[in-house]
């Protein structure tokens, strides 16, 4: 059986070892010894840079896909699987960190939308709200992500802090959207749920 790597000084020294890196020993340093290996980098960390914007852009396109059609658990795993990759364990339940969840989640808004972060609205702040473009047939989005309640007590808080009333003058369908998970569970078991709830023109 091969050799295994159990980190990344073992393949730094396996690339030194290869001359696909050289080791500096007055400043401790690696660095790539030759131009024709630099430019083979710099076009494979361009290349997986592209993929990755690709694939964010197509499970954006999806999760908004999914939200405009009040997909409610498809909403629900997407979020939480871009919680999961995207939020070191001790920023998991930060404010700031859940916004830049929905923001990460919802990536391609701008095709879509305008984005309004903290609007004041009623008796507070809506955290996200995305405004459809004027050419944009979809819906408004409000969307509240927390922990320790139902994705109805998201909704529901939405509803009593009237954020919707940031958007007051707006004339066109608005989606509220409620996203919950239990912050206490252990690391990988903290499902989220969603509730996606189309609010009546009486707001």
């Amino acid at each position: 059986m091969g050799r295994r790597y159990h980190g990344k000084d073992d393949v730094l020294t396996l690339l030194i070892r290869l001359g696909y890196l050289a080791y500096d020993q007055a400043t401790e340093k690696v660095r790539i010894p030759n131009e024709e290996i630099r430019r083979e980098f710099a076009r494979t960390i361009r290349d997986v840079k592209r993929d990755e914007t690709i694939r964010r852009v197509r499970d954006s396109d999806q999760l908004i896909y999914d939200t405009v059609h009040r997909n409610a658990d498809a909403v629900a795993a997407q979020i939480e699987k871009i919680h999961a990759e995207e939020t070191a364990i001790l920023f998991y339940s930060d404010e700031q960190a859940l916004r830049s969840v929905i923001k990460l989640a919802y990536f391609s808004y701008k095709d879509y939308y305008l984005k309004f972060k903290e609007l004041p609205a009623g008796d507070g702040y809506a955290d996200i709200v995305y405004l459809p473009k004027k050419d944009s047939p979809l819906p408004a989005l409000v969307v509240e992500l927390k922990w320790n309640k139902t994705a109805k007590g998201a909704i529901d808080q939405i509803k009593e802090k009237r954020y919707p009333d940031a958007i007051r003058d707006y004339g066109g369908e608005l989606l509220l959207v409620g996203i919950s998970y239990n912050k206490d569970a252990a690391e990988g078991k903290r499902k989220h749920t969603c509730m996606i709830e189309k609010l009546m023109e009486s707001h």
